[in-house]
C-alpha cells in the first residue's frame, strides 16, 4: 500500500453523499439539535463510557500510524482509558455522523470541513476547545488560522490538525517546450497560455476532476471568487444569477468546448488529474501539497530533474480585481455530549505537544502544514527530506495564506463561514449540475444557473 492510497482529494461523489436520509445531514435542529438525540452515550456507532473515539478524515497509511503511535503514548501516561481512532472517507462522513448523532453516541472528537463547525454549534452540539487553544503558547497559532473557529462568544469551537493552499502545479518542461509562462494575470491570458501547452488528445493544458461533486464545489467558489464574485449577499441569499457566476460558467464551457481539459473531465476523480500531470497527459493542474507524491512515486526521474513547480499566483476573471484560492484547514471539533469530551480535550492538547505534532505533520509534510508557527522553526522539522526537496511549494503556500487569498471550501466571502445551510448547497450538487449542464450539455449559462438558484432559495428556506 502507498501513501496515497485512500487519500482524501478524491472528494464526496454527489451520489454516496445524498443517499438516502444523508442529505439532511446537519439540516434542522429536528434532526440533530434535539437533546432527546443526544440523551445518552453507548458503544455502538459512537463513544462508549471506557473509550475515547476519534474519528479522523486522514486514511492515509503512514498518517494513520502516526496518529496510532501517539495515541499509545498517551495511553502509556493515562492508565485505564481506550482510544479508538477510525479513518472515515469524507464519502462515509456525514452519513455516518449524522446516525451516531441521531443514536445518541457521537464520537468524541471528529476532523470535519470548516463549514461543517457553524452548523454543528447552532445545533448546541460543540464543546468548546478553549483549553486547546490556550494551551499553545502566545501568538504562536498562525494568524491567518486562529479566528477562523472563534466565535461571536468568544469561544473556540474546532482547531485545525494543519492546513494547506490549493495552487496551479505544472510540468516545467512541457511549457518550456511550449514557450509558455504558467503564470498568467486573466483568465483570458491563462487560456490562450493554456491551449499552447494543449495537444489532444495526447496532452491536455489543465487537468481537472469532474467526477465528483466536491471537486466541482471547488474550482465554483474558487472561480467565482477570483471574478469579483460571491455565492451569497450579505443578507445569505444566493447569488448564482449575478454576473461574474455566469461568466465562471462561460469560461468552464470554453475549456471544454475548446478542448484545453480532457473530454474525459467529468469521469476523472481528483487522483486522476495528478497521474495526468505526472504521466504527461496534462500539463498542469489544480492541487495540493498531496501532489508531490504522486510526483515522486509516478515520475521519481522528473522529480530528480525538478520537472514539477508551482505558480505563485492565479489568474483572475474579467470581472475581478484580485483571486482567492482554498485553505485547507480541517479542525478536529468535540461533541458536547460526547461521554469522554474532558479526556477529548486533554487528548488534543497532547496531539499538538512538539514531538507529537512533528511526527503527525511529516508524515506527509507539503501538505500537512503546522498551525503553530514554532514548529515551522523547529530544526528537527526543517530537516525533514520532504521539507527541503519541496521548499518552494512549503513557501509558496505560506505566503499566498499570510496574503489574505486562500479561504475555505465554499466560502468567497469570510462572513459566508457563518452560513449554517452552506452545508447543505455543498451536499446538494447544485453547483454541479450548473456547470455540468452547461460545460457537458450546452445548456444557456443564464439558464442554468437561474435552475441553479431556485433550488439554492429552496435549500436555504427549507433550513431555515
Amino acid at each position: 500500500m502507498t501513501r496515497l492510497e485512500g487519500i482524501r482529494g478524491n472528494g464526496i461523489g454527489r451520489r454516496s453523499f445524498m443517499k438516502g436520509t444523508a442529505g439532511a445531514l446537519l439540516g434542522g435542529s429536528a434532526l440533530l439539535g434535539a437533546p432527546a438525540l443526544l440523551s445518552g452515550c453507548g458503544k455502538e456507532g459512537g463513544s462508549g463510557d471506557d473509550v475515547l473515539t476519534i474519528w479522523h478524515t486522514e486514511p492515509t497509511p503512514v498518517t494513520q500510524k502516526a496518529l496510532d503511535e501517539i495515541i499509545q503514548r498517551y495511553q502509556a501516561e493515562n492508565s485505564g482509558l481506550k482510544i479508538s481512532a477510525e479513518p472515515v472517507a469524507w464519502a462515509d462522513l456525514v452519513v455516518k455522523l449524522r446516525a451516531a448523532l441521531e443514536a445518541g453516541n457521537p464520537p468524541d472528537i471528529v476532523q470535519c470541513e470548516p463549514m461543517f463547525v457553524r452548523t454543528l454549534q447552532s445545533q448546541g452540539l460543540l464543546r468548546n476547545v478553549d483549553e486547546v487553544v490556550k494551551s499553545f503558547a502566545d501568538g504562536d497559532y498562525r494568524g491567518f488560522l486562529e479566528p477562523m473557529f472563534r466565535f461571536e462568544d468568544g469561544h473556540y469551537y474546532g482547531v485545525p490538525h494543519a492546513w494547506g493552499v490549493d495552487l496551479i502545479s505544472y510540468r516545467k518542461d512541457l511549457y518550456d517546450r511550449a514557450g509558455a509562462d504558467p503564470a498568467q494575470a486573466t483568465w483570458d491570458d491563462w487560456k490562450e497560455t493554456l491551449k499552447k501547452v494543449t495537444n489532444p488528445p495526447d496532452t491536455y493544458g489543465l487537468a481537472l476532476a469532474g467526477k465528483d461533486t466536491h471537486n466541482i464545489n471547488e474550482e465554483v467558489y474558487m472561480w467565482v471568487g477570483s471574478n469579483g464574485g460571491r455565492l451569497f449577499d450579505a443578507d445569505g441569499k444566493p447569488t448564482f444569477t449575478e454576473r461574474p457566476v455566469l461568466e465562471m460558467l462561460e469560461f468552464w464551457r470554453d475549456l471544454a468546448k475548446e478542448r484545453i481539459i480532457s473530454p474525459e473531465w467529468t469521469s476523472m476523480d481528483y487522483l486522476a488529474t495528478l497521474s495526468a500531470v505526472a504521466g504527461g497527459k496534462a500539463a498542469s493542474n489544480l492541487t495540493f501539497g498531496r501532489t508531490a507524491y504522486t510526483y515522486q512515486e509516478e515520475a521519481p526521474d522528473l522529480v530528480a530533474k525538478d520537472a514539477f513547480g508551482v505558480v505563485p499566483e492565479k489568474p483572475v476573471g474579467p470581472s475581478g480585481e484580485d483571486w482567492i484560492t482554498q485553505l485547507d484547514a480541517e479542525p478536529w471539533v468535540v461533541f458536547k455530549e460526547a461521554s469522554r469530551a474532558d479526556e477529548a480535550i486533554d487528548f488534543l492538547k497532547f496531539f499538538y505537544g512538539r514531538d507529537n505534532y512533528r511526527s503527525y505533520l511529516t508524515t506527509v509534510p507539503i501538505q500537512l502544514l503546522p498551525i503553530l508557527e514554532s514548529m515551522s522553526e523547529d530544526p528537527e522539522y526543517q530537516q525533514n527530506d520532504d521539507i527541503k526537496r519541496w521548499s518552494s511549494w512549503v513557501d509558496t503556500q505560506k505566503k499566498v495564506a499570510e496574503s489574505g487569498r486562500a479561504r475555505p471550501l465554499m466560502v468567497t466571502h469570510w462572513q459566508d463561514l457563518k452560513r449554517p445551510y452552506l452545508v447543505q448547497i455543498y451536499a446538494s450538487g447544485v453547483l454541479a449540475d450548473m456547470v455540468t449542464s452547461v460545460a457537458v450539455d450546452g445548456e444557456d449559462p443564464g439558464k442554468a444557473a437561474a435552475n441553479a438558484q431556485r433550488k439554492a432559495e429552496q435549500i436555504v428556506a427549507d433550513y431555515e
